[in-house]
This record gives C-alpha cells, sequence and structure tokens, in this order.
C-alpha cells in the first residue's frame, strides 16, 4: 500500500522564526514517562513479584507479570498521527472577583494581528458539557498550522490522547481537509479549575488523525452464553503463548506507521 502524504501549511506569520516546534509525528515525541516505564511489573523496592502459571501442558512456571506497557493498543497510541506544539510559552493567570475569568499572555511573535492570537478566550458558554475539575470558561487554540490530506480522508483533532497530566483538555472534533485549503481553525479547550501557570513551548495541544471517509453499518452479533463460554476455552487451549500473552501481538496486531 502506498503511503498518504499529510502537507501541513504555516498560518502564522512567526512560524518561520523557529523550526522546533513544526508539526511532527506522534512517534517521534513519546513522553518519558511511557519510555521509561519497565515492561514487567516492579514492586516499590526494585524487585519483580513472580507469579506461577501453568501451560497447555500442565507444567508450572515461573513469570514476572507484564506491565502496562507491554499493551499493543496502548503503544499504537503513542505512534498515531501528529501533533501540533504550542509555539512559545503561555502564562495563565486567574482574575476576576471568583476566579472565573483569566488573563493570557503569549510572546510577542504571537500576539497575532486580525484576531489572530494564537491563544485566546472565547467566552463561557452554556450546554457544552464540561470535564469534570475544569472552568466553564471556552478559551481556544488559533491553530497557527493546518493539515492537507488527499481526497476521501477527513482529519480527527483531539487531545493528546493519554496526555492526561497536562492542565488542559482540548475539544475533539472532525474538519474535512481533503477538498479545499480551508485555512486555521480555533480549537477550543479547558483549563484544570484554579490552576495558573506557564504552559511550555513545545506541549503538545492537539493530535491529528488522518481517517477515511468511509460509510458504515453495524451489526448485533448476540452470542450464546454456550457459544462464550467454549470461545473462553478456546481461547485459554489455543491462543495462549506465554504467561499473560496471547496471540494478539503475534498474528493480528498491525504495526501503525505515521512519518
Amino acid at each position: 500500500m502506498d503511503n498518504k502524504i499529510i502537507k501541513f501549511h504555516s498560518c502564522h506569520t512567526s512560524n518561520h522564526l523557529s523550526d522546533k516546534y513544526m508539526p511532527a509525528p506522534v512517534r517521534s515525541h513519546i513522553p518519558d514517562w511511557y519510555l521509561e516505564k519497565d515492561k514487567y511489573v516492579k514492586l516499590p523496592d526494585g524487585k519483580y513479584p513472580i507469579t506461577f502459571w501453568k501451560d497447555k501442558d500442565g507444567k508450572t512456571e515461573p513469570y514476572r507479570q507484564l506491565s502496562w506497557k507491554s499493551c499493543p493498543a496502548l503503544l499504537d497510541i503513542f505512534m498515531t498521527g501528529y501533533y501540533l506544539f504550542t509555539p512559545c510559552d503561555i502564562e495563565i493567570k486567574i482574575s476576576g472577583q471568583y476566579g472565573n475569568e483569566y488573563d493570557i499572555s503569549v510572546s510577542k511573535e504571537y500576539e497575532g494581528h486580525h484576531n489572530t492570537k494564537f491563544c485566546s478566550i472565547m467566552r463561557e458558554e452554556q450546554g457544552f458539557p464540561v470535564p469534570y475539575g475544569y472552568s466553564p470558561v471556552h478559551l481556544v487554540w488559533r491553530t497557527n498550522w493546518y493539515p492537507q490530506v488527499p481526497e476521501g480522508y477527513t482529519v480527527l483533532f483531539t487531545h493528546p490522547i493519554n496526555m492526561n497530566h497536562l492542565p488542559f483538555r482540548t475539544i475533539s472534533g472532525f474538519v474535512d481537509y481533503d477538498k479545499e485549503i480551508i485555512g486555521p481553525g480555533n480549537l477550543r479547550f479547558f483549563i484544570q479549575e484554579n490552576w495558573e501557570g506557564i504552559i511550555p513551548a513545545g506541549t503538545p495541544y492537539a493530535q491529528l488523525i488522518p481517517i477515511r471517509n468511509e460509510s458504515w453499518n453495524h451489526e448485533i452479533i448476540n452470542n450464546s452464553p454456550e457459544e462464550i463460554e467454549e470461545f473462553f476455552k478456546r481461547k485459554s487451549k489455543e491462543d495462549i503463548i506465554g504467561p499473560a500473552q496471547t496471540r494478539y501481538k503475534q498474528d493480528s496486531w498491525l504495526k501503525k506507521n505515521y512519518e
């Protein structure tokens, strides 16, 4: 299969000042907390707990329990799509008598013109569910890059997946960037309640994933209790190739490739 190309167009006059914060594949910015995690569960004292399991022949063997890092599904998240990064430091301060207003400061270069300030306040709007623990005030990233994808594709914009330590939450949405050069857009986000500080330059603020536009239907397969029981018996006898390991990674998993 031929590789598709996603083109990122610059749409802010200050982007040329640095090439450090251009859009990039997520795989080139895997966070340290993921990279530094051990493949096996480790106790606070640094030792690995030992568990015993029986193979299909009934032989008992010791093994080290795999940690969440061994999950291919989690790895896929850090191999999929592209990040947009904050191009400068963003300082957010709480203001107002009730703490529900903000002062936002960005570098002079990204103050922008014609309403193109990179990060700003929209307003508080009723009706959109606010993530638990976040202020109801709507803030917005005015994207300084926008994508162009091949015909038949759309782009999912979402919060950097599993980057839950960030003090903001970017709202998700689809944009069809395959038929015309739409230009920059507004990505709304929420900030954690009572949080103020600096979001450093180079922080991923959105993850972009190209997705093919296709029509789908759905079907429900309501397996009987007997069929479900038989399924798990087969899985335990045939698919287990090691302690806590199935054939998924060996036979089904497809390595994601976004360059």
